[in-house]
């Protein structure tokens, strides 16, 4: 290797250490360095009631199990009190109360005394929340029409890249997609997707800022830029979570986008920081938001061609061990 390309070489791995530490601060600034907000003790919530949820969902039930959880739950929940109960109400906050009240209930009618648990935490009980807003349910059968009605649509989807500028977008059709798309899983049931939307000029400042929309993108009716907020995350190990969980969100939505009769295109942000910056400028993201793809969005031409993107065999795919 002669010394221009070892230079070369050595420039990149340097700028792949500049991004790296860039993505680092953002979160390291969004999980350590924003204190107690609210969206952080909301997550802890979440987080906490969630493993109590899955403790009651398990077939060797275990009574007394979680206590340490139990009361800590119970304390975060006095602080959301404290701090925040005069914020609009949360749904996530409820849950939490209806999966203590859950948990005192199943105890209950095994004949175990729990008292004990809640010992200074009494008034927890006096919230009057659902109780099918937490705890455990049963699981739904899907029928072969389900299947069916699932596999046309995943398998009709594809990218569309030029819409039918005649006819207008209705817009509870996107929050009837977002609906859906919020079922989409992810860590610990947090949910920190974010979805932005944007039409008229504030689409072409932002397609700007991408480089995979040339030729198309100004044809674009509606844009969504899909984030993830990084302050419901703990730490080191929650790194790349933003990115699955985005990216697992940003999928159910364009089936959900689909199955409504709308067209999407996915393009695609593996961008540096610059870009990155440069977006936020013109979309309003906020920095704890980590931007995970852009979507456009509207109704399909259905006289214009498509790519035929074929696709792998499935056994390329699949192993079996």
């Amino acid at each position: 290797m002669n010394m221009r390309s070892r230079l070369r070489k050595y420039k990149r791995l340097v700028k792949y250490v500049i991004e790296s530490v860039q993505d680092v601060t953002r979160m390291w600034k969004a999980v350590d360095l924003k204190g107690d907000n609210r969206s952080k003790l909301e997550g802890s919530i979440i987080r906490h009631y969630h493993v109590l949820e899955k403790g009651l969902s398990m077939m060797d039930f275990r009574p007394r199990f979680g206590v340490g959880i139990v009361r800590r739950l119970c304390d975060l929940l006095i602080e959301w009190e404290q701090s925040h109960s005069t914020c609009v109400k949360n749904e996530q906050v409820a849950s939490a109360y209806s999966v203590l009240k859950c948990y005192k209930s199943r105890h209950f009618e095994l004949g175990v005394d729990v008292s004990d648990v809640f010992k200074g935490f009494e008034n927890i009980f006096e919230k009057d929340f659902p109780a099918e807003l937490g705890g455990v349910k049963l699981p739904t059968r899907i029928s072969a029409e389900d299947g069916l009605a699932f596999e046309r649509v995943i398998t009709s989807r594809s990218s569309i890249r030029w819409f039918d500028s005649s006819a207008a977008i209705d817009y509870k059709l996107i929050e009837d997609a977002t609906r859906l798309a919020i079922s989409t899983p992810s860590v610990c049931n947090r949910q920190t997707w974010r979805l932005h939307s944007y039409t008229g000029g504030e689409i072409n400042k932002l397609l700007a800022c991408q480089n995979g929309n040339r030729g198309f993108g100004q044809q674009i009716p509606l844009l969504l830029v899909v984030t993830s907020d990084l302050s419901y995350f703990t730490g080191p190990s929650e790194r790349y979570q933003a990115w699955v969980d985005g990216g697992m969100f940003a999928m159910s939505l364009i089936l959900a986008l689909h199955a409504k009769g709308l067209g999407s295109v996915c393009l695609n942000w593996s961008a540096n920081n610059e870009q990155d910056k440069a977006l936020r400028s013109v979309s309003g993201v906020a920095d704890e938001e980590r931007i995970i793809m852009l979507i456009g969005v509207g109704h399909p031409r259905f006289d214009t061609p498509i790519p035929n993107s074929i696709r792998r065999p499935y056994d390329t795919v699949l192993t079996q061990h």
